[in-house]
């Protein structure tokens, strides 16, 4: 999504989940001793995001992926403990290495508004401990 196979970007500001599942520049991807990604798609949960639900999407490609995804509506549906069960269910699945990476852009912009990507709805923080 965030990444243009046709360009030499030289950034890796919010590529961090990309980078992470090998998409990128190979500079940034390959890595010694490694082969792959630094981690599979299998192993990965994002949660948060609030705009994958909305027409035209920007980043639509992560559905072609087996990234384990809970928007930031179904977190607040599930709560601390429905994240925690899936997340549970994904780490016991994942035979290898898994990438953890808070984004306190998920955070509701009325508690965390000095983030790039502000924004509401989002989770609580008493859902994030």
């Amino acid at each position: 999504g965030n990444y243009d196979v046709n360009a030499m970007l030289g950034s890796a500001a919010g590529m961090d989940l990309a980078l992470a599942t090998g998409r990128g520049e190979p500079l940034l991807t390959e890595w010694p001793g490694i082969a792959g990604p630094l981690v599979a798609d299998e192993a990965v949960m994002q949660i948060g995001e609030r705009n994958s639900r909305d027409p035209g999407f920007a980043w639509a490609d992560i559905n072609a992926t087996a990234i384990t995804r809970i928007d930031v509506f179904a977190a607040r549906e599930a709560g601390a403990i429905g994240m925690l069960e899936t997340t549970k269910a994904v780490l016991a699945r994942a035979d290898c290495l898994y990438w953890l990476h808070l984004d306190v852009d998920v955070l509701d912009q009325t508690l965390m508004p000095a983030v790039d990507s502000p924004g509401s709805p989002g989770i609580d923080p008493d859902d994030l401990v």
